[in-house]
């Protein structure tokens, strides 16, 4: 079993000129946090959140992994593992996929997909979930990283700004080859 210090390098390609490492997060990485992809909230809130994953992450409850890319946080994604009740300990699920705007189209999504579905075979997980909202740029790309629908809420989300409702989409990638 690894470290949580220990780093993956993944493999880097004509559009990928630095090579990103998807490693756990650490206390340390909220303030690249705050300043790649959530300047609009608070470095106090930012640092509750990521305290709140790793003492999660303690218990085995959850894995905020972050992407670093030119030495800088600049994406996350949370794995929470479903231990209660046990008949879903085989499943895990994918929350807050965050890649800095800046930092988008360098295959950094894919590679934080990669590395949670990693961390979660380690955990004997067979079937990785996510819910996105129906009609976004995660639709297509949860497809792309190999995920497929299984089930479609129409209207089942509601943007708490604009009053606008979309299709909350349940998609599903096994993991068992």
């Amino acid at each position: 079993m690894r470290k949580p210090d220990d780093v993956r390098p993944l493999s880097s390609g004509p559009r990928h000129p630095a090579t990103p490492t998807i490693r756990p997060a650490r206390i340390e990485d909220a303030l690249d946090l705050r300043d790649h992809l959530f300047a609009h909230l608070p470095i106090l809130d930012v640092v509750s959140s990521v305290q709140t994953s790793l003492e999660r992450a303690a218990k085995g409850e959850e894995l905020l992994l972050v992407a670093v890319l030119a030495g800088r946080v600049v994406g996350q994604v949370v794995v929470t593992f479903h231990l209660q009740p046990s008949d879903c300990a085989h499943r895990a699920s994918l929350d807050r996929l965050v890649v800095g705007h800046g930092w988008q189209r360098r295959g950094l999504g894919r590679a934080l997909v990669e590395g949670a579905a990693a961390a979660a075979v380690r955990r004997q997980v067979r079937l990785l979930t996510v819910a996105v909202r129906g009609g976004t740029v995660a639709e297509p790309f949860f497809r792309a990283v190999g995920f497929n629908e299984y089930g479609r809420l129409r209207g089942g989300l509601a943007d708490p700004f604009g009053g606008q409702f979309y299709d909350e989409v349940l998609m599903v990638r096994n993991l068992v080859v």
